[in-house]
């Protein structure tokens, strides 16, 4: 069977493939974020995305379609275990994380939960804004033991490796 396409046919047709493939592409892209697995640190587990470089909402959209989020270090215990196995593993690089000041300038909380960032995260003169065009935050790149790990801000444009964390369920206790 022939079919003769008219001039509108043919262009709802054309932008029926696009959109089509525009989303395979897409779908492909997270598909090479799903063949990695999460690790367990501590009582938490993280997808420690190298291959994919993601400015900061990029990375939270990948973090997402993994029923994730973009990790959070809300204690430095958490910070430690998680920067000591970084370290184990050789793995020296920036890592977005779900904090950011941009519901609010200067007031940096972990966008996955509303909290704000405990002090004691972050790298000495942190978070500096710099430029006035730091408000998204990562996980330092220097993991050398002699440096202890800490948190930087940094423009959210840039782009990054980034680490996921599985999204633990919230249990009320019965008596």
């Amino acid at each position: 069977m022939i079919v003769k396409l008219t001039g509108s046919t043919t262009f709802l047709v054309a932008l029926f493939l696009f959109e089509v493939s525009r989303n395979v592409a897409g779908a492909l892209e997270a598909l090479q974020t799903t063949n990695d697995t999460f690790v367990r640190i501590g009582n938490s587990y993280y997808l420690i995305e190298r291959k994919l470089q993601k400015n900061w909402f990029g990375a939270y959209e990948i973090c997402r379609q993994q029923q994730a989020e973009l990790i959070s270090l809300e204690t430095f215990d958490e910070l430690r275990l998680v920067s000591e196995y970084l370290l184990a593993n050789n793995i020296f690089e920036r890592y977005w994380t779900s904090g950011t000041d941009l519901g609010t300038k200067g007031k940096h909380v972990w966008f996955s939960n509303g909290q704000p960032l405990s002090t004691d995260l972050w790298y000495g003169g942190e978070p500096n804004n710099k430029n006035n065009e730091e408000h998204c935050d990562e996980l330092g790149s220097d993991f050398r033991p002699t440096k202890s790990p800490g948190m930087n801000d940094r423009n959210c444009n840039f782009e990054s490796s980034f680490i996921c964390e599985e999204v633990q369920p919230k249990y009320n206790v019965c008596p």
